[in-house]
């Protein structure tokens, strides 16, 4: 796998165009459709499956052992390893089955959620569902097909919530609409990218396969135990000491910080994941990857991180409604995590991508350490204790997995530095600018939509001007590399169509 040329960057890029569009049609499809369940569901009924979903994840995250990253990771892979990778991650999601089964009435007497049981029985369904379509997957991203996968996200989605959950909920399904929503999420994927890339039925464990894939996934599946119990964690203290009804304010906040990094590390790690898999051995290469990854990934995050918290009153109203306000300030407190939540994703990405995956799992074991247990203090202040904690904890997992990162890309303080320069002035000058325009849309007492549409207007203007008349300073040397590669691409597809395909 060892076609690090001069084409992986086109490849690269014309993944990311794929990607982002359909990550971009997602998130908007996303918005339509929480706007419309916000209205037709309760607070309890979005916590009830949050905890569900919670649990389900939580054993889920066991399923697999990291067999299925390594099949992108691996540099030679043969149908044994596939064979393999299928296989056990069947077996495992059998497995999976069976404890959501034996787990569902003790989950439920713990959260003091009697409907959980049964709710519990139902989602035990979607790892047997994951598991038909991960294979397929996995190969999808490591031939970096990813018109296919974002098709696949997409429709995933729009079947899903946009159709099922949405008809559920007219018809009164309350909680169960999400669950029958989140089913039918599952399986449409699977399908979906099964008929993109067919794997065969054929089951068998090849044991040298299976060394080959564990000596990697081993690591990566203790780091995914722990960042799952990182990142929902909190949802689980919540639903236990404050009960469904805070967990369905709580849960709407998180979800709205977590959205932008869900998103960009579906991106990095769908995208990159294998781009950078490719770079192993050319360490300097793989040096100016992650600085500008950096450098661009502060552009964006910076100003939305500001913009975030300025605009929390008006996003909750306009998205959730009047009577989700409660869900603002705690949004507030956990935007102001949004930078280290994805700041630590594309230096995650990098340090797996190297095959430095049990540093990775060991720096990994203190976040959900961190989590828990500063969210557990914090619920002595109610839901906005808990995203305090959860702040907190996510820049002291930045700090350790950015530093990991560093050493193995080989990058120094003053690169890290020099990469975020132009992106701290570049946030500085957006939010100044909407402060002001948030002050004036304010006190005209226009709606929030409107609060919205002026901030976003401005911003456009005041971004577009200073690219065009001071884009060293705002973008830097990273920043105008992206931009000229991007519509150097663009520019390619659109005047030799497949030459880009073939490079």
């Amino acid at each position: 796998m060892n076609d690090a040329g001069p084409g992986l960057t086109l490849r690269t890029l014309r993944s990311m165009v794929w990607t982002g569009g359909g990550l971009a049609a997602e998130t908007a499809l996303q918005a339509v459709v929480v706007m419309v369940l916000a209205r037709l569901l309760t607070p309890p009924d979005f916590g009830l499956v949050s905890v569900a979903l919670v649990v389900t994840g939580f054993v889920g995250s066991f399923g697999e052992l990291g067999l299925i990253p390594a099949l992108i990771q691996r540099e030679n892979l043969q149908p044994a390893h596939i064979r393999t990778a299928f296989t056990g991650g069947l077996a495992f999601a059998l497995l999976m089955v069976a404890a959501l089964w034996v787990l569902s009435q003790p989950v439920a007497r713990l959260f003091a959620m009697p409907a959980l049981d049964s709710m519990l029985c139902v989602l035990a369904l979607s790892p047997l569902l994951r598991a038909w379509g991960s294979v397929p997957f996995a190969l999808l991203q490591r031939a970096m097909r990813f018109r296919e996968i974002s098709l696949a996200s997409v429709l995933s989605y729009l079947v899903g919530f946009g159709v099922v959950g949405v008809a559920a909920a007219t018809a009164g399904g309350g909680a169960w609409s999400l669950v029958a929503a989140h089913l039918t999420q599952v399986f449409v994927h699977s399908l979906t990218v099964y008929l993109a890339w067919p794997v065969s039925h054929r089951l068998g464990v090849d044991r040298q396969a299976l060394r080959d894939l564990l000596a990697y996934g081993g690591g990566i599946s203790v780091a995914r135990l722990a960042n799952h119990v990182a990142t929902r964690g909190d949802n689980m203290i919540v639903g236990h000491a404050l009960g469904p009804t805070a967990l369905g304010l709580y849960g709407p906040a998180y979800h709205l910080m977590a959205l932008p990094a869900d998103l960009f590390q579906r991106l990095v790690h769908t995208v990159l994941f294998p781009a950078i898999s490719r770079l192993q051995t050319e360490p300097r290469r793989l040096a100016a990857v992650y600085r500008r990854g950096l450098a661009v990934t502060g552009l964006v995050v910076l100003p939305a991180t500001l913009l975030a918290i300025l605009l929390a009153p008006e996003v909750v109203e306009v998205l959730l409604g009047p009577r989700w306000s409660g869900v603002t300030a705690p949004l507030q407190i956990l935007a102001a995590g949004m930078f280290f939540r994805v700041g630590y994703k594309i230096s995650g990405v990098v340090v797996k991508a190297t095959g430095a995956v049990n540093r990775f799992a060991v720096r990994q074991i203190p976040y959900p350490i961190m989590v828990v247990s500063f969210a557990w203090v914090g619920t002595g202040w109610g839901i906005d204790g808990v995203a305090v904690g959860v702040v907190a904890a996510l820049s002291v997992h930045y700090l350790l997995l950015t530093t990991l990162a560093m050493r193995v890309a080989g990058l120094t303080v003053r690169d890290y530095l020099g990469a975020h320069r132009s992106a701290l002035l570049l946030a500085a000058a957006v939010s100044g600018q909407a402060w002001i325009a948030v002050a004036i849309v304010r006190a005209l007492q226009l709606p929030s939509w409107a609060t919205l549409a002026a901030v976003g207007l401005s911003t456009s203007l005041t971004v577009a001007a200073l690219i065009r008349w001071l884009p060293t300073p705002v973008l830097g040397t990273e920043g105008i590399w992206f931009r000229r590669s991007l519509a150097s691409f663009l520019v390619r597809s659109t005047d030799h169509g497949g030459a880009v395909a073939q490079s």
